[in-house]
């Protein structure tokens, strides 16, 4: 086999793969230069270019696709339909390729249609909204914190004071008791003087 025919046969294989890949892993989606996938006019994903019959296949070599995508690629060709006839294998297995491709894209644009985009959309926003009320909310516990913090203190402040005016006035009444211990104490002992007198007198009678 010549070196020309075996690069168109390389060519073909190489295309064969990419599509494989296409097949198993899904069809790449339209992207722009930093791979952030297109939408168009009404929400909806758009898939990049894939052959879905044998001439597009034979006229494919990689500018069809995006940018982004035609970075990824490997080096890719356009060849003649004669070249592929005499591989009937090959032409056999590109047919059943383009065939199921075109399925799939169909199948691959439905799961992404808008309602799927709008779903995510909403949870999304959903998802924002929350997480607002949940920042809300930490913002009243922590007003919250802070109010009972500042009761909290001022509690201590005035109960502080009480304290001092409770352990003075504590003080002032152990000290005016131990005053009237002392003058009971000395009353007891002016009676206990008293009382002799008293007896010694009625004996005098």
């Amino acid at each position: 086999m010549s070196n020309s025919k075996e690069e168109a046969l390389q060519n073909i294989n190489v295309k064969i793969d990419i599509l494989k890949s296409w097949l198993a892993e899904g069809i790449p989606f339209r992207s722009d230069g930093d791979g952030f996938e297109i939408l168009d006019s009404k929400d909806n994903k758009i898939l990049d270019y894939v052959p879905t019959t044998i001439r597009q296949f034979l006229h494919w070599n990689g500018s069809q696709n995006c940018d982004f995508i035609k970075k990824n690629l490997p080096p890719i060709r356009s060849l003649n339909n004669s070249t592929l006839v005499q591989h009937k294998n090959h032409k056999l297995e590109v047919e059943s390729l383009v065939n199921a491709l075109k399925e799939k894209a169909i199948l691959q644009l439905q799961q992404t249609s808008k309602s799927e985009i709008k779903n995510l959309q909403t949870k999304l926003c959903e998802i924002e909204i929350n997480l607002q009320h949940t920042l809300l909310e930490n913002i009243i516990l922590r007003r919250n914190f802070q109010d009972v913090e500042k009761k909290y203190r001022a509690l201590l402040r005035s109960t502080e004071g009480h304290e001092k005016a409770y352990q003075k006035n504590y003080q002032a009444m152990e000290s005016k008791i131990e005053r009237l211990k002392s003058q009971n104490s000395e009353l007891t002992q002016s009676l206990v003087n008293i009382h002799p007198i008293s007896v010694s007198r009625d004996d005098h009678k």
